[in-house]
């Protein structure tokens, strides 16, 4: 099979399942108690009929969920019930960015230090140096963002004063510290014991033992043979963990008051506003299936092995 043919049989693939994330998300946020326009409780009733169909709210579901889907598949989600007068899109293109400037700043941080940790252990396998290493990155998995974050901000910010407490300031370095630590430690773990893993697997196959008994350099057998086979596994896991380090920053962005999609994902869900929700929701769904596609264009790339029995 060829890499066209198996690329087109993925997207075929990923297509119906975007629409079937969105279809879900659409009537999962209408499902919800209560309506946009509750928290204008003091507005006439006259005005608030009005404002329903300038919406569309008035309309019967069906027909909302099918202009959803036509305006959602060219980008367009309509005005923000909170933010009037601003677009959902205007407000994503505002706001994604630095969730992704943070996503990746700390997606690079999990890199570096997962991939260094997990080789060290691997290669000194059994000894204290594994065990610590290995002990350390369980520790970090065990404390989600949701919990470290709360204790960076206590510990560095309030009771030593070496960070700010919270803020963005155009992203400059104090400000972005925290954050990524607390997003990028959760990762590493994986990381580290991912490659570990791998690592000593390849460690064991016949063709590196042969390469050895010949009397190949160790520093060519590591790096061409035994890390280019065994960086292979992590990058399965690299395309869905970027999409959800990009998009599961809310709780991190809300405590250390970062203006990214996660402020106004929870603004929006807190005040019903569905235009909002359901726009992150789908930049959100299209990161994930977009970043799984990636790895599979990626594998099939490597491993024409993949491709034949796709």
């Amino acid at each position: 099979m060829t890499f066209l043919v198996y690329a087109f049989k993925r997207l075929l693939l990923a297509l119906p399942m975007l629409w079937l994330v969105l279809t879900v998300s659409f009537f999962l946020v209408r499902a919800a108690p209560g309506s946009p326009l509750d928290r204008d409780s003091e507005l006439p009733a006259a005005l608030k009929k009005s404002l329903a169909q300038q919406y569309g709210l008035d309309r019967p579901l069906l027909e909302q969920y099918v202009s959803f889907v036509k305006h959602a598949a060219v980008g367009d989600f309509g005005n923000s019930y909170i933010y009037r007068n601003r677009s959902v899109s205007a407000i994503i293109q505002e706001a994604f960015p630095i969730s992704a400037r943070l996503g990746i700043l700390a997606m690079l941080f999990a890199l570096s230090v997962g991939l260094t940790l997990g080789v060290i252990s691997a290669f000194r396998q059994n000894t204290w140096i594994d065990h610590f290493i290995m002990a350390s990155v369980v520790l970090g998995k065990s404390v989600p963002p949701m919990v470290l974050a709360p204790l960076f901000v206590a510990v560095f910010s309030v009771s030593l004063g070496l960070l700010p407490v919270a803020g963005w300031e155009s992203g400059t370095w104090q400000y972005v510290i925290g954050p990524v630590l607390c997003l990028g430690l959760y990762d590493i773990a994986a990381i580290a014991r991912l490659l570990r893993g791998s690592v000593l697997d390849v460690m064991r196959q016949k063709y590196i033992v042969t390469a050895r008994a010949k009397g190949l350099g160790e520093f060519r057998i590591i790096v061409i043979h035994i890390l280019r086979e065994a960086l292979m596994p992590l990058v399965t896991y690299l395309a869905p963990a970027l999409s959800s380090i990009l998009v599961g920053t809310v709780i991190v962005e809300q405590v250390f008051n970062i203006p990214g999609l996660g402020r106004y994902l929870i603004s929006g869900a807190i005040n019903r506003d569905y235009t909002l929700v359901l726009g992150i929701a789908t930049l959100a769904s299209a990161l994930v299936i977009g970043m799984n596609l990636l790895a599979d264009m990626i594998l099939g790339l490597l491993d024409p092995r993949i491709r034949l029995q796709a």
